[in-house]
């Protein structure tokens, strides 16, 4: 008996090291195909104001279920040509729509996941 513990307790483990290392790696390719499908939401951002305008090809993106968007530079600075339009123009008003798709979770404290990424964009205006 003592000569069958030995290696059943080496395979047991071989086992348990192999599985917990596959399990691992399919946790993390899971939340890596998360983060790499980030939604369309429109597919391009334009701002029109008399003679003021944006027009870029990008727009904001989310990751799935997050409100946190992902903005890249060139939409950055134009966000920010925005931002300082709309100081200079204190009556002017803009309105933030916030898109989401039936196959995410809202993990918010607002009511959806679509106000709350209009939030997050509208709290970036702020800062910028």
């Amino acid at each position: 008996m003592r000569r069958l513990l030995l290696p059943f307790l080496i395979c047991f483990l071989i086992f348990w090291l192999f599985g917990g290392a596959w399990w691992y790696a399919k946790e993390h390719e899971t939340k890596n195909s998360n983060i790499i499908s980030e939604l369309p939401i429109a597919p391009s951002f334009n701002f029109i104001d008399g003679s003021f305008h944006i027009s870029l090809k990008e727009n904001v993106s989310f990751v799935k279920s997050s409100y946190d968007p992902f903005i890249q530079e060139k939409f950055n600075t134009e966000l920010l040509r925005l931002s300082d339009y709309l100081t200079e123009k204190p009556n002017k008003n803009l309105l933030l729509t916030g898109k989401y798709t039936s196959e995410e979770t809202n993990s918010s404290v607002f009511g959806n996941l679509g106000i709350a990424r209009a939030e997050a964009l509208k709290s970036r205006l702020i800062r910028l």
